[in-house]
């Protein structure tokens, strides 16, 4: 028999003798003919290396993320009401289970190429998973993270989001036993389950269950020794105090976690400019709430701020290049600012080294706007006009640049997305559900601030409407209506991300 090469096509084209178009996620074939398409890989391209003990490093593992979901349900054209559900065909009950795993892995890892180049959000949870057996905690955590974010992006709630909430149900009743009867030594996961638990409650937020992650928050803060502050939480991660075997693999040093790789400058870390603003911003809002504030200590506090800004310039000046982002496109201008589609601010579309690195900007961008706004408040109007022009013109700068990102954090195809450019069709290509929570705080940092343009503010509140429907995440759409930043809920999401950044 002559080898002509691996078979092309999916699993279930393949099984029926179809021809197969292999489109991705799910190719023509099988969405007409409704059935869940099985991928286009092997049993042997996802097969585990174990660690060659005669080495001194472990052997390449090929990741097993795969973006396996069902077809979206689609609405009726004229009533708007959704399809009949179908169920899917040719995937056994079976292989279920070890499709939702690898379901969390493509959608909520980012997987860097190493720690020289990038860190990644949730890095540490594949190779964790391997050494554990699917009814661990831990995969039932993934598993319910991932079909209550496929709830929501394919219209199908009822189906997928009370087989996640049974789940959750489980989880929850079994770290109760683990916290009560277990040796810590043994309760090594628990910590990563408690996040996925915050971050579950974060991707089924609504009106009707909002605020639900704050608990597991402060839960997992309890469990790592840390009181439940983002400022606390920084503080941590920039020390490397409290947090054991969360921080396995972290080499970034006196840096932190919120830096570029390789960042060898002589300038403060990104993370310790966020704890220096946290804390002016604690004492501003202290002090006013307080009536306690007067011109010498407003005096104070401005010195304090506009040094703080001039640190925050110095960072993003002794950036790398390579970690810059590029210009790769530009969106026109629109007749009117209601034909603003997500994606299409007019400007340029940037793309980034990689997700992380872009949030890790956006984070710098939304730090150093807020900063801003501090600044005029406390200033009051009296600065020199020239420095306040300036000052206009920084904010203007960095606003662009966090809009220029979006394109590059909500598709998975830009390339794709600026062919497209001139018809303004709906963003495809979903990008990653992560890339969506990186994203989301930042975005609703800005939207309420009031210096910034209303339209502008209008525009990234729609962005995180459309990150809730599409990406999976319902805290956006919550974060979408707040006019408020500082609440117990974007605290609580903030920790639960920036504790995501660092496995």
């Amino acid at each position: 028999m002559v080898y002509l090469g691996r078979s092309k096509g999916c699993k279930p084209c393949k099984q029926r003798r179809k021809k197969c178009d292999e489109i991705r996620p799910s190719c023509t074939t099988c969405v007409n003919t409704r059935r869940t398409c099985g991928g286009y890989g092997n049993k042997k391209a996802i097969a585990i290396q174990e660690y060659d003990s005669r080495k001194e490093v472990a052997l390449p593992i090929r990741s097993a993320a795969r973006d396996f979901s069902l077809p979206i349900r689609e609405r009726r054209p004229r009533t708007g009401t959704l399809a009949k559900i179908a169920l899917s065909k040719e995937v056994p009950l079976r292989d279920v289970d070890d499709l939702n795993l690898r379901s969390f892995l493509h959608e909520f890892c980012i997987t860097p190429t190493g720690p020289a180049t990038s860190y990644g959000f949730l890095r540490e949870i594949e190779p964790r998973l391997r050494q554990l057996d699917e009814q661990s905690n831990l995969a039932k955590a993934c598993k319910m993270v991932a079909i209550a974010s496929q709830g929501t992006k394919l219209n199908r709630p009822a189906v997928l989001t009370s087989k996640a909430e049974k789940l959750n149900h489980e989880l929850v009743a079994s770290l109760a036993i683990d916290l009560q009867h277990h040796s810590a030594a043994s309760r090594q996961d628990d910590p990563l389950v408690v996040m996925l638990l915050g971050l579950y409650e974060m991707i089924i937020a609504n009106n009707s269950r909002n605020g639900f992650h704050n608990v597991h928050a402060s839960g997992l803060v309890a469990l790592l020794g840390l009181k439940n502050h983002p400022i606390s939480v920084l503080e941590a991660l920039h020390d490397g105090k409290s947090l054991g075997s969360l921080r396995k693999g972290f080499t970034n040093g006196e840096q932190g976690v919120l830096a570029m790789p390789n960042h060898k400058t002589l300038t403060e870390s990104l993370q310790s400019l966020l704890i220096a603003l946290l804390r002016i911003g604690e004492r501003v809002k202290v002090t006013s709430t307080e009536g306690l504030i007067d011109c010498d200590e407003k005096v104070w506090l401005l010195r304090e701020a506009l040094e703080l800004d001039q640190e925050f310039a110095q960072w993003d000046e002794s950036q790398d290049r390579t970690y810059r982002p590029n210009i790769i496109g530009q969106v026109g201008q629109a007749s009117t600012t209601s034909e603003y589609n997500v994606g299409y601010w007019p400007g340029r579309v940037d793309i980034y080294f990689d997700r992380y690195i872009s949030g890790i900007w956006n984070i710098y961008r939304a730090a150093r706007l807020y900063l801003s706004e501090m600044i005029s408040s406390l200033s009051n109007g009296n600065r020199n006009s020239t420095t306040e022009l300036k000052q206009v013109q920084e904010m203007d700068v960095l606003v662009q640049d966090v809009l220029s990102s979006i394109p590059y954090h909500l598709t998975d195809n830009l390339y794709g997305f600026l062919n497209q450019i001139d018809n303004r069709t709906p963003l495809a290509s979903v990008g990653k559900a992560a890339s969506g929570v990186l994203v989301m705080h930042p975005l609703h940092v800005i939207s309420n601030l009031p210096a910034v343009d209303p339209a502008v503010r209008s525009y990234l509140k729609k962005c995180l409407v459309w990150i809730e429907e599409n990406m999976g995440v319902g805290q956006a759409s919550i974060f979408a209506k707040s006019s408020t930043i500082e609440t117990e809920d974007f605290a609580s999401s903030c920790t639960l991300t920036l504790i995501g950044m660092m496995v």
